[in-house]
């Protein structure tokens, strides 16, 4: 690195990184290929998080790299406000295809924040055209994490991630979350009854079901530690939402389109959401795309030529942009043809086996997943999890450190083969003993 770059390191403001600390030691990426990167020093890194969850194809995947430089050369861009254009109408049609039909409409984002906030705003104006102003509460989990603006921050369910910008947005309640591994209610399923579940019957009730919107909800929580809910729970959920008209919306920004081994996440629990958000894994990352599909019956209560005030009175300068959406458009090609999906579930039953291995380390409690996500819990007695992240990053392996401190998770690439998947346990186990020595010597 050059002592310009890293004099000027800090003019960047990095996200969720204290500069001071992070000027004196920064990691400069300059390359990708497949599961690997590379720093400015040639040193060769998996990436262990797909980036951020988000290039699930991996890096440098030239069938994505061509179609994006393609729709460069015949159309970089025009306005969705009042016109249209190929590459998103293909994309719409294409997410309408993967997902059996179930949704045939969708509006197209940015980011999942920006896809969240979206979502709010659309259930919002929903209920207000349809003669229901006063439904405006939005229910969400508390560890739950929904994005950074300030729509997604006021549903997110992580304290630290709102506590500096408060007042958060009105109209927002939180239930705890179904984290069997440490129950609210030191239950266990299925002898709980589904207490956690229930628990949104009870709130919906308290705050007049009259003034409730919907009940928002990962189907695994990421950020919030690997949480993920026992069988019946969304079941249940749905059974509330639809006793109580509360509309359910499932943020699929991390799961979707093949993280959990299912094209939406919630398909492992064969639950429909009224309204689907996803971003990351539609575009693999490659350009910013997200989307939020909603069901006909709620995309029809904006259509009215008789009163303009019920279009969707919501957008974004580059919604629909062609060249992001052919982004999205190669990625689910790549995915259908490739059977990447298919190939997920499969890799889900080995990595666990891998995984489960790293139980015998006296610092690990709690190993769980599902598809290509998994978390390793580490006691809480010390700080081992940024030990054991900075000590396998030196080793090549870049982890996630969650906002559940004591929760490192692992979200390799779909492309990663069996090897690459016994390379990244092995270097994680390596560093967990690393990190367990330093115990013996507390």
């Amino acid at each position: 690195m050059s002592k310009k770059i890293k004099d000027n390191i800090d003019m960047v403001w990095h996200p969720y990184v204290q500069m001071e600390e992070y000027k004196l030691k920064p990691t400069l990426i300059v390359e990708g290929n497949g599961i690997y990167v590379k720093d400015v020093y040639g040193k060769k890194y998996i990436d262990g998080i797909s980036s951020l969850w988000n290039v699930c194809l991996g890096h440098n995947n030239k069938e994505i790299i061509n179609e994006i430089m393609g729709q460069i050369n015949e159309l970089e861009y025009f306005s969705l406000y009042g016109y249209s254009n190929k590459p998103s109408m293909e994309l719409a049609l294409m997410i309408s295809e993967i997902t059996q039909h179930r949704y045939k409409r969708f509006f197209f984002t940015n980011s999942g924040s920006e896809g969240v906030d979206s979502a709010i705003k659309i259930i919002r104006q929903y209920f207000k055209n349809k003669g229901q102003a006063k439904r405006i509460k939005i229910i969400s989990l508390e560890s739950s994490f929904h994005g950074v603006t300030y729509g997604a921050m006021s549903a997110g369910g992580i304290p630290i991630d709102s506590e500096q910008y408060k007042p958060i947005l009105e109209g927002f309640i939180k239930i705890v979350p179904p984290y069997c591994y440490r129950c609210h209610f030191k239950k266990e399923y299925p002898q709980c009854n589904l207490m956690c579940a229930n628990k949104l019957e009870e709130v919906i009730l308290n705050e007049d079901p009259e003034t409730v919107a919907a009940f928002i909800a990962e189907p695994v929580l990421g950020a919030g530690g690997i949480i993920i809910p026992p069988d019946n729970y969304f079941i249940r959920i749905k059974e509330i939402c639809d006793k109580y008209g509360v509309k359910l919306i499932i943020d699929e920004i991390s799961t979707g389109f093949g993280r959990l081994g299912s094209v939406l996440g919630i398909d492992n629990w064969n639950v429909k959401p009224d309204i689907f958000i996803a971003a990351k894994g539609i575009s693999s990352g490659y350009l910013p795309l997200g989307v939020v599909g909603v069901e006909d019956e709620i995309y029809e209560m904006f259509l009215d030529e008789k009163d303009s005030n019920k279009k969707l009175n919501h957008g974004f300068t580059t919604t629909g942009h062609p060249v992001c959406c052919k982004a999205g458009v190669a990625t689910l090609r790549f995915l259908q043809r490739e059977k990447m999906i298919e190939k997920v579930k499969e890799k889900e039953a080995f990595f666990r086996n891998q995984l489960e291995q790293l139980k015998s380390i006296s610092i690990v409690e709690d190993i769980r997943g599902k598809g290509l996500m998994w978390a390793v819990e580490l006691t809480d007695e010390f700080d081992f999890t940024s030990l054991t992240y900075e000590i396998a990053k030196r080793k090549g392996l870049i982890t996630f450190i969650t906002d559940a401190s004591n929760v490192l998770a692992l979200f390799p690439p779909f492309i990663s083969t069996e090897e690459e998947l016994i390379k990244i346990r092995e270097i994680l186990q390596e560093s967990l003993i690393v990190a367990e020595e330093k115990l013996s010597l507390l």
